[in-house]
């Protein structure tokens, strides 16, 4: 069995004021994958941790990758050791919130206390190691062999027709991936979708899910992804986190030419004999990037042969989901 953890990188409404693009992910990790690649992430979390405080470190690549003001008040910074550094930035942001959040808005108080809460696990690090932490993230993913595989919608919202949603189109592509991946999968596995909780796309991915599983296969429906989406806390979430880190890579790659991180992952993005599969990018014609100059490969959806294994397979669903929710208590 394949989980599939969705994250999303952009802003999905069509205006293209915030991010021209709109990228959803998916990061399908096979079962017996799951613990090495849990294991991985904290070791690599227990390098960059303030005194071991793993569970703290949330890969997020909003709160990783963005300046730190308070960083560059601070006489000699890169000098200090890393619990100088905490304390230093921690000074600062408790003067500033004395001196100035009482002349501030609510508003602007309500952010930058989400701001300063979410940043405080890295407030120690300069900004070149924040970004070989990036990095050396995005490698755990494209230096697996086998038990990863990356599916990816990237969509250009100017290029979308205006009765599009950004988000439903994404989420869509990749379950229809995904399907196929499991479709043409030696060993046949079935596959369960795991997505960062988030209120306003909650709902509207468990309808999408539960149509699809409704609907006949070769009219664009599933048999291989059981089960509703479990919804989960990405700060408890390896999986999500990662899926996080990759979604804003490609993002990054197509709206600023970030092409360092983007080929880190790149290769993990599910291909066939004749293309490339698992990722696409909706622009205009021409577009010159990686992605669009990689032959796309063609997929025609099967069916299953059901009769005779019927019964078994009913069993089989019953024992993956128990297994799922071991899974997902163990997150």
């Amino acid at each position: 069995m394949y989980l599939l953890y969705v994250d999303e990188s952009g802003v999905a409404d069509p205006s293209p004021s915030q991010t021209s693009h709109y990228v959803a992910l998916g990061l399908a990790v096979h079962v017996g994958t799951w613990f090495a690649l849990t294991r991985r992430v904290k070791q690599l979390k227990s390098r960059y941790a303030l005194e071991g405080a793993v569970d703290k470190l949330e890969l997020h690549a909003a709160w990783l990758r963005g300046p730190y003001w308070e960083q560059g008040q601070i006489p000699d910074f890169e000098k200090l050791s890393r619990k100088a550094r905490y304390e230093a930035v921690m000074a600062l942001r408790l003067q500033h919130q004395a001196c100035d959040w009482p002349n501030m808005s609510v508003k602007k108080v309500k952010s930058e206390k989400k701001d300063f809460r979410k940043t405080e696990p890295f407030v120690h690090l300069t900004k070149a190691e924040r970004e070989e932490f990036y990095h050396e993230s995005l490698s755990i993913v494209g230096e697996y062999r086998r038990g990863i595989t990356l599916f990816g919608e990237a969509l250009r919202k100017e290029s979308l027709p205006r009765s599009v949603n950004a988000a439903h189109e994404g989420f869509s592509r990749l379950i229809d991936r995904f399907e196929v991946f499991l479709k043409n999968h030696d060993e046949n596995p079935w596959g369960m979708v795991v997505v960062d909780k988030d209120e306003a796309q909650s709902n509207n991915y468990a309808e999408l899910l539960s149509r699809y599983q409704q609907r006949d296969h070769s009219q664009g429906g599933v048999d291989r992804v059981i089960e509703a989406p479990f919804f989960l806390d990405s700060s408890a979430n390896s999986g999500v986190q990662v899926a996080d880190l990759c979604a804003y890579a490609v993002r990054r790659y197509l709206e600023n030419g970030e092409a360092e991180p983007f080929k880190l992952i790149f290769p993990k993005f599910y291909r066939t004999d004749s293309g490339l599969y698992g990722l696409r990018h909706f622009t205009e014609p021409e577009c010159p990037c990686l992605i669009c100059a990689e032959p796309t490969a063609e997929v025609k959806r099967r069916r299953l042969r059901r009769r005779g294994i019927a019964v078994r397979q009913q069993g089989h669903r019953r024992e993956l989901i128990r297994r799922a929710a071991q899974v997902r208590r163990l997150e």
